[in-house]
C-alpha cells in the first residue's frame, strides 16, 4: 500500500502529523498503519550525537529506508517520519516504492525555523536537541537551506 514520506527541519511537527495521519487513516482504511520514525532509532546514541557524525547519520538513514523497504507492501500503509532532507534519498525511497509497485506521497512539514526552535525548546530534556547542536551546527540553517523552495 502506499508511503507517505514526511520531510522537514527537526522539531518541525513531523511526528505530530505522523501520528494525525495514522488517526485519520484508521478511520477511513482497514489496513493496518505503520510508521517508521527516525525517533525510535535513537537508543545507543542521542540526537546531538548521531547528527554531529555524518557517518552515525548515513547508518540512521540507512536502517530507515532498509526498514521502510521491509515494511511495504499491499497490506499496510507505512509512513516515513524522518527528516528526509537528501533529495537523493527521497528519490532511492521513491525507486524502492515503485519497485514494490506502490505509490508515495510526501508530505513538507513547512514549519518556520524560529517556530521549530520553539518547539524544540519545550520537549522533554531527554528528546531535545542541544542548543549548541540545533543552533550552531548545520541542523537548522544548513537543513532549511537543503529543502528546495516549494511554489
Amino acid at each position: 500500500m502506499p508511503l507517505i514520506v514526511l520531510c522537514g527541519l527537526p522539531c518541525s511537527g513531523k511526528s505530530t502529523r505522523a501520528a494525525e495521519l495514522r488517526e485519520s487513516l484508521q478511520k477511513s482504511t482497514i489496513l493496518p498503519i505503520m510508521i517508521v520514525s527516525d525517533n525510535d532509532l535513537f537508543q545507543t546514541d542521542s540526537k546531538d550525537t548521531i547528527y554531529a557524525d555524518t557517518s552515525k547519520e548515513k547508518n540512521l538513514r540507512a536502517t530507515i529506508k532498509s526498514d521502510v523497504h521491509r515494511a511495504l507492501s499491499k497490506e499496510v500503509v507505512v509512513i516515513m517520519d524522518a527528516q528526509n532532507y537528501i533529495k537523493g534519498y527521497r528519490y532511492e525511497v521513491y525507486c524502492i516504492t515503485k519497485s514494490a509497485k506502490t505509490t508515495q506521497c510526501t508530505v513538507w512539514c513547512n514549519s518556520p525555523i524560529s517556530e521549530a526552535k520553539t518547539w524544540n525548546e519545550a520537549r522533554d530534556a531527554a528528546v531535545r536537541y542541544s542548543e549548541a547542536t540545533y543552533v550552531n551546527r548545520r541542523l537548522i540553517v544548513g537543513l532549511a537551506l537543503q529543502f528546495p523552495k516549494l511554489i
